[in-house]
């Protein structure tokens, strides 16, 4: 294995594009730290955090490593039962919402169109416990008005909503944990706790479910050719004017041109005064 490692043009030994990791003043161990214990991964059980590592990183006896120093965890001996395997679809996200139980069935609909809706859109078909909130006259007219089939579960019947069950005792376990490490800010974690979920290897689906949802698109730029200002921050610059239009108001004309931008998240074109751009970039007018 070691006559297959290779060192490239940045100085970085890997096999097969993934980093080795030598043995190096804990260097392996502060990566585990970060992998489990972080605000962000919310003690990721081992299978969870060996498929993410290795898209980055490699050492011999990586897996075994990653299972030992999770089995070490006292966190996570605390807090995590042992739990069945899930019955029932298969969530492919969750949006976790703290609530609470005097929350009436108004705030919960404007709650559900807000953070559900608004971001998945409206689903065919809705698994939920038999909780007074959602037995409710309203709660089921107001379903029944957006187009979604409201399904009930059954007593004793985990088949029902089996998956839901499921998510709800991780959900629990990551908040013994939170509450372990970082004491009574845990609430303020929540979106972490969520991002932590959704970014984590799903076994069922081979991948985090934030990819199966919005694609395996890397973020990762390229060095060369890349600008940043004294505080590391990326700089966008100007490649070419596209196109030019006159607008006219009622006492004064504008001019407006369309800008292909050197852009790595946000829009590739867009529509600037032009005597702003002349200002800031006079070199595009040369």
């Amino acid at each position: 294995m070691i006559d297959q490692l290779i060192k490239g043009d940045d100085g970085i030994i890997r096999m097969n594009k993934r980093i080795w990791v030598p043995i190096y003043e804990n260097t392996r161990e502060e990566i585990l730290e970060e992998a489990h214990k972080s605000k962000y991964t919310m003690h990721r059980g081992s299978n969870k955090m060996y498929k993410n590592l290795k898209a980055n990183y490699w050492w011999i006896g990586m897996k075994k490593h990653i299972a030992i120093y999770v089995a070490k965890c006292l966190t996570c001996s605390q807090v995590k039962a042992e739990h069945l395997k899930p019955s029932g679809l298969l969530t492919k996200s969750a949006h976790f919402l703290p609530i609470k139980e005097t929350f009436s069935t108004d705030k919960l609909a404007q709650l559900y169109v807000n953070e559900i809706v608004t971001l998945q859109g409206v689903p065919l078909s809705i698994m939920s416990d038999r909780d007074s909130r959602f037995t409710s006259r309203f709660w089921q007219s107001f379903q029944k008005a957006l187009g979604t089939k409201l399904n009930l579960s059954t007593a004793y019947h985990p088949q029902m909503d089996g998956q839901s069950e499921r998510t709800i005792q991780t959900l629990e376990d990551m908040l013994r944990a939170c509450v372990i490490d970082l004491g009574v800010s845990w609430d303020d974690h929540f979106h972490l706790m969520e991002f932590s979920y959704n970014n984590s290897y799903h076994t069922s689906i081979q991948v985090a479910r934030v990819e199966a949802l919005y694609g395996d698109e890397s973020l990762v730029m390229p060095l060369q050719d890349i600008e940043v200002d004294e505080k590391l921050r990326f700089l966008e610059q100007p490649l070419q004017i596209e196109d030019r239009q006159e607008k006219r108001l009622k006492r004064k004309k504008l001019i407006i041109m369309k800008v292909k931008w050197n852009s790595r998240h946000g829009p590739e074109y867009t529509w600037e005064l032009e005597s702003e751009m002349k200002k800031k970039y006079p070199h595009l007018f040369e």
